[in-house]
């Protein structure tokens, strides 16, 4: 069963914040990326295949629980926000 999820609508009624709100959600990614290290907390998880279509659908589609580490990059940005 496949899902698919409009989250700004289409059309005539399209969401006037939808630019706003993709250009945001990348500064903050961006952002995240930028001063931590993200891996998976077992190195054999990573191995694994993931297969979208064992995905869990609710407001949208979710992968089985996995655990990550989190690391910040370099000493002179753990104090920068």
């Amino acid at each position: 069963m496949f899902f698919r999820l409009l989250t700004f609508s289409a059309g005539r009624r399209v969401c006037p914040g939808e630019v706003l709100a993709r250009n945001r959600l990348f500064l903050v990614i961006a952002n995240v990326l930028q001063k931590l290290t993200i891996e998976p907390e077992d190195e054999n998880r990573i191995k694994q295949v993931i297969n979208p279509l064992t995905f869990e659908p609710r407001l949208t589609l979710y992968p089985q629980a996995y655990k990550v580490k989190v690391n910040v990059r370099s000493s002179k940005l753990a104090g920068y926000s």
